[in-house]
């Protein structure tokens, strides 16, 4: 608690553990605001005394302050005392100003996550719906006892391939589920980057070759270059961008 008078000089305080003072008491009292505070806060302060003692209505403020345990965040509340000196009683409101903030990251951190998971939930409706049709629909041209034995055996790769992808949809979702949990192990190995490459593009050339598509890789770095990663995360991510 702070007693200014009309000029601006500090009059009086009084604190439970001197401490909590950014300075001792022999550097403020009866001195002007202008030789004790910043700048800017000392301004602040004039404008709110010059106010509480023309209207005595209490004016609330915050400010900022700074010292070796870095910035400090005050909430001032400054009342009419007498006619020319007010009464400014201030408290540290750093830790409260921070568990707000943090409140409100989370907040929109799970909003964002809401959000995410609605557009997740609506593209895998999708990706679920594609392969499932293909299982249904040539399951039931199955029951055809007029088809041929090339017909049949073409659907039934139609058949087995939706399934997979039914499978890795699955995978994925499993995959969401154990990374929002915090079920993820990482099992780093030595991988060469080089080895990594020619797999993932081995295990695409036919899928490719089929389409048509000319699949080429190309390693900017030397044949030895190792990498310490979760070698079956790494190979699933470039699958995925692949």
């Amino acid at each position: 608690i702070f007693v200014f008078d009309r000029d601006g000089y500090f009059r009086d305080f009084h604190v439970v553990n001197e401490n909590q003072l950014m300075h001792p008491s022999a550097d403020f009292m009866n001195r002007k605001v202008e030789e004790v505070l910043t700048p800017k806060l000392a301004t602040l302060t004039r404008e709110k005394i010059d106010s509480v003692l023309t209207t005595r209505r209490i004016e609330t403020y915050n400010y900022t302050l700074g010292d070796e345990n870095g910035e400090r965040i005050f909430e001032a509340r400054m009342v009419y005392f007498k006619e020319d000196e007010t009464i400014c009683i201030v408290r540290d409101v750093t830790r409260a100003k921070r568990i707000e903030a943090e409140l409100v990251k989370a907040k929109e951190r799970a909003e964002e996550s809401d959000r995410l998971k609605s557009a997740f939930l609506a593209n895998m409706s999708h990706e679920i719906r594609t392969p499932m049709n293909g299982v249904m629909g040539f399951a039931e041209l199955l029951k055809d006892e007029s088809l041929s034995a090339s017909n049949r055996k073409l659907y039934l790769d139609i058949i087995v391939k939706s399934g997979h992808q039914l499978l890795q949809i699955i995978n994925d979702v499993l995959e969401i589920s154990k990374i929002e949990t915090g079920q993820i192990s990482l099992v780093r190995a030595i991988n060469l980057v080089s080895e990594v490459v020619r797999s993932i593009t081995a295990s695409f050339g036919i899928a490719a070759h089929e389409k048509q598509i000319k699949l080429r890789t190309s390693v900017n770095c030397d044949q030895g270059f190792e990498l310490v990663c979760d070698t079956q995360k790494l190979t699933r991510v470039l699958n995925n961008l692949i």
